[in-house]
């Protein structure tokens, strides 16, 4: 936003606009698809996938991949 000489209100308007979603949201799908991503390719355990994507643990990892994906990052895995 300070970049382009914007409000960080006004860059968030501008994002959701262009994109659907606010910045937020967008960063939170971001990091779930990474989470699969390691949790389909690999067998590191949970928290340290929810450590690599960038969640505060992984009880809010659980939660926004289910809120994302509508199924639970154990599920996923298996």
């Amino acid at each position: 936003a300070e970049a382009a000489c914007m409000s960080s209100s006004h860059s968030s308007h501008v994002f959701k606009s262009m994109l659907g979603e606010t910045p937020y949201t967008f960063i939170l799908r971001r990091r779930a698809e990474f989470a699969r991503d390691l949790l389909i390719g690999t067998r590191t355990p949970l928290s340290q996938v929810a450590y690599e994507a960038g969640f505060s643990s992984h009880a809010h990892m659980s939660v926004v991949i289910r809120r994302v994906f509508g199924t639970t990052p154990g599920a996923m895995r298996n």
